[in-house]
């Protein structure tokens, strides 16, 4: 399961990274990355707050992804595809499945028998991609982008 975030300035990205690469300036290109992994890092927490809003709350499926499934911020900084993408997986559950409203279980009873129950999609790409949860993210990239640039700038 991943999602990436579209980032106004996305071609700015490109151009510094392109020019961190042709430099080899190895430290600003470790300052931008940290900078984007803690600019993507509240992302997590909206990840779990997607699932528990999002996943049926009968049975326990919305505690259980929120509560057990890994989320990983990663970053790219290539001119051709900068950005952050968010990753999330659980061992055992089919997360893009359930985000497109499938859902594989076993019967109640009969752990034999499965079954692929309707529920609503869009837990994740609805809940990860509303203005509120995305732009602070956005703000906090641009003003790294803006800081590398001005010290690029200043050699």
């Amino acid at each position: 399961m991943t999602d990436d975030f579209a980032v106004r300035g996305a071609d700015e990205l490109g151009r510094i990274a392109k020019h961190l690469k042709t430099e080899g300036n190895t430290e600003l290109k470790r300052e931008l990355m940290r900078a984007l992994q803690r600019a993507g890092k509240p992302l997590k927490a909206k990840a779990k707050e997607a699932a528990r809003e999002g996943l049926p709350h009968t049975g326990g499926l919305n505690e259980l992804v929120a509560n057990s499934a890994k989320v990983s911020v990663r970053t790219r900084t290539s001119a051709s595809n900068p950005g952050i993408r968010l990753v999330a997986s659980l061992k055992g559950h089919d997360l893009r499945a359930m985000d497109r409203g499938k859902l594989r279980r076993p019967v109640f009873g009969h752990m034999d028998r499965w079954v692929t129950q309707d529920i609503t999609p869009g837990w994740w790409s609805n809940g990860m991609s509303s203005h509120e949860v995305i732009a602070p993210v956005r703000r906090e990239v641009m003003e790294a982008l803006e800081d590398v640039a001005r010290r690029i700038a200043r050699g």
